[in-house]
């Protein structure tokens, strides 16, 4: 729904010539004379109600900040929930909670969105063309929480360094929102309406009065020092190694910024989480890496999250061998021009083994058209793999509507891509197209995707070609009145046939219900029917080949997760059924405990069980165990220490990584990282696999 601006609230920011301290208590002077916003109402669970508990926000700002102070009154406030400290931790949504999202160009489509919760805890994203945030965004802003007799207060003070704004435009989007972890309670101040999600920029309420803001020079650097030693104890390779690294960044406009990195180091970037892959197909992984996070939604395409994307940057600097490759320079130039959008990256990497140095480069451009759609095109050359050019070329259309129903969501997209390989003629191209209807009470969506089998994104991720993919979902929810929060019942279809129209995979995935309670506990039962079609025999682990042929299964799932709200969170699953010619068992157990806001316990263990019937083999069973450990510190918000432990018993080796993060203040930071690897022999003995400590410091200075 797009309202229309009259049916949109109005606040004006009352200036300062004295700025508030941050520091979680709305005692400061200047509170008194802010402009002040109270008619807030409920979403979830009874849409435009009156909220449960009172809120108040407060908004002031002088040339350099936007300052905004909020009361979060509190009838019960020792049942308030504020069990996470950690910058960026992604279980801060079931803590008690405010979002604050701007628009600062107004265009209606992109803007920030800032979380703090009750115990101080931080979290921040980017929002591109009303999608989903992107959390992987680290802005530079300064937030803190305070809890007393009365419930908990907030304050933030957002840099007007750290933002796209345009000082000439005097009216920004706000949407403020609170969240009351204990029943699940939503409620904010613009648009209060169960379809409209949080995220729609053009939903947002009116920010008005920002005159005479500033912005400095729009030049921020970053000067980093990284050293880590190499210590592999089953090869006896060692070496030390220090970098110094700058990381530049420049505003050429108010909504357009160039950046350059030279020697980047990823060392302090979180580990990946363990997999054991049991299908014929790669699997994914989430970039995690903070130079490409940077503005990375610019170079989304048609909303491609996996198979068939044409860009993803895990492919820079990592290696399909699963070898790391150093990055000598990169630049990236993004942000908008008018109605256009605009993404281009340059990397350059250093030889290793083979491979000569490459330059890689993605180039995004797409046009804003009508409410909320845009056309574009991207450009890929490169191959960060081989030593041959490769070159990539697509073009999409993503259309969105709130009008054409009214109070209902549309959408729809349609894209095109070809690549090009050296040796390779024919065959190259993809196309697919979606439409959606994505609401409260019921979510449609149909898809079609083909990839031709000469298909090859050198700098994307295609793990599946020579494929012509159909698929529909269809989810319909019940908000019924008491102890329920809501009732899900789901069936999705999915049908795969290679290029010549043969039958290679079909799926039918049936969930009677999913059951939500208001404290956020869950109860999901679901069965799925299922056909696989080999061509050719694959090895699932080493030693047990599946062969060709046509199989057909059916399995079902259960699954109990207590919220995570709670200071004992458990999830369990339970699958059983048939897989291919046998019959396969997983169970899975997740258990966090959180004594205090300063620690999190946490032990995850999940176990495959396979009983094949393999004609010609006696020995064709198998089982898969995945442990993990997680232990977390939070001595405050700023300072942290992770320890995840790992173990699978294919690989038979143990990773640890030990992570410890100070914040001194936003955008100056030191991370002390230790990977060590432990190899199990064939009689469970521990040796010293590799060892990896690092130490990285970051400074950025402004101007």
């Amino acid at each position: 729904m797009s309202l229309a601006r009259e049916l949109r609230p109005h606040v004006t920011a009352v200036r300062t010539p004295e700025p508030p301290r941050i520091d979680g208590q709305l005692d400061d002077p200047a509170w008194r004379d802010a402009a002040v916003i109270d008619a807030f109402h409920q979403i979830i669970p009874v849409e435009d109600a009156p909220p449960s508990q009172r809120t108040e926000a407060r908004i002031l700002y002088d040339s350099d900040f936007l300052y905004l102070g909020i009361r979060c009154w509190d009838s019960e406030p020792e049942k308030i929930v504020a069990r996470r400290m950690a910058r960026d931790d992604e279980g801060l949504q079931y803590d008690d909670r405010v979002n604050i999202t701007i628009d600062p160009l107004h265009d209606e489509r992109n803007g920030y969105m800032f979380q703090v919760g009750a115990s101080g805890a931080r979290r921040d994203a980017l929002i591109e063309n009303s999608s989903l945030p992107k959390f992987d965004w680290d802005g530079i802003w300064y937030g803190r929480a305070h809890i007393d007799d009365q419930g908990f207060t907030v304050e933030i003070a957002l840099p007007f360094k750290s933002l796209n704004v345009d000082p000439k435009q005097t009216t920004w989007g706000l949407q403020i929102f609170r969240g009351i972890a204990r029943n699940t309670e939503w409620t904010q101040w613009a648009s209060p309406y169960q379809n409209i999600s949080f995220f729609n920029m053009a939903a947002l309420g009116y920010l008005d009065g920002l005159e005479g803001i500033e912005q400095g020079q729009g030049l921020d650097v970053v000067v980093n020092a990284a050293v880590r030693r190499h210590d592999d104890g089953t090869t006896g390779r060692t070496f030390s190694k220090g970098d110094p690294g700058v990381d530049v960044f420049y505003r050429l406009t108010p909504s357009l910024s160039a950046s350059l990195t030279t020697n980047t180091d990823f060392g302090d970037t979180e580990v990946d989480e363990r997999r054991v892959n049991i299908s014929r197909f790669d699997l994914f992984f989430p970039e995690k890496r903070r130079f490409f996070l940077k503005d990375f939604g610019i170079f989304d395409f048609a909303d491609l999250s996996e198979n068939g994307r044409p860009f993803f940057s895990r492919r820079i600097g990592l290696l399909e061998t699963g070898d790391e490759v150093d990055i000598r320079a990169g630049g990236k130039l993004t942000g908008r021009v008018g109605r256009f959008n605009i993404g281009l990256l340059g990397v350059r990497t250093a030889e290793l083994h083979e491979l000569d140095k490459k330059n890689l480069a993605v180039g995004r451009v797409s046009m804003n058209i009508l409410e909320r759609s845009n056309v574009g095109m991207i450009f890929t050359r490169g191959d960060p793999n081989s030593n041959d050019d490769a070159s990539l070329f697509g073009v999409d259309l993503n259309l969105k509507s709130s009008q054409l129903i009214a109070e209902r969501e549309l959408a729809a997209n349609a894209w095109f891509q070809q690549s090009s390989s050296r040796g390779v003629e024919g065959d190259e191209y993809a196309f697919g197209g979606k439409v959606e209807y994505p609401n409260d009470t019921w979510n449609l969506r149909a898809s079609y995707t083909e990839l031709q089998p000469n298909f090859r994104p050198a700098l994307g991720f295609a793990n599946r070609v020579d494929i012509r993919r159909y698929e529909g979902v269809a989810r319909h929810r019940i908000r019924p009145v008491g102890g329920l929060r809501t009732i899900d019942n789901e069936i999705a279809v999915e049908w795969i046939t290679d290029t010549a129209n043969e039958p290679r995979s079909g799926r039918i995935w049936l969930r009677p219900f999913w059951i939500e309670n208001h404290s956020g506990d869950r109860l999901e039962v679901a069965a799925f029917r299922r056909r696989e079609v080999l061509v050719a025999p694959f090895e699932i682990v080493p030693g047990v080949v599946i062969p060709e042929g046509e199989y057909h299964w059916l399995a079902f799932t259960g699954r109990l997760a207590t919220s995570e709200s709670r200071r004992v969170a458990v999830d369990l699953t339970y699958n059983y059924g048939n897989f291919y010619d046998g019959e396969g068992t997983r169970v899975g157990a997740d258990v966090a405990w959180r004594p205090s806001r300063h620690w999190l316990l946490g032990v995850d263990f999940v176990q495959d069980r396979i009983d094949l019937d393999l004609p010609g083999s006696s020995d064709d069973d198998f089982t898969i165990r995945i442990a993990r450990l997680r232990v977390f510190w939070q001595y405050n918000p700023d300072i942290s220490w992770n320890l995840i432990g790992q173990w699978d018993n294919q690989s038979d080796e143990v990773g640890l990584q030990s992570r410890f993060r100070w914040i001194v203040e936003p955008g100056r930071e030191v991370i002390a990282v230790l990977n060590q690897g432990v190899v199990l022999d064939e009689d469970n003995e521990p040796h010293r696999g590799l060892s990896e400590p690092r130490l990285k410091v970051s400074w950025m200075f402004r101007f």
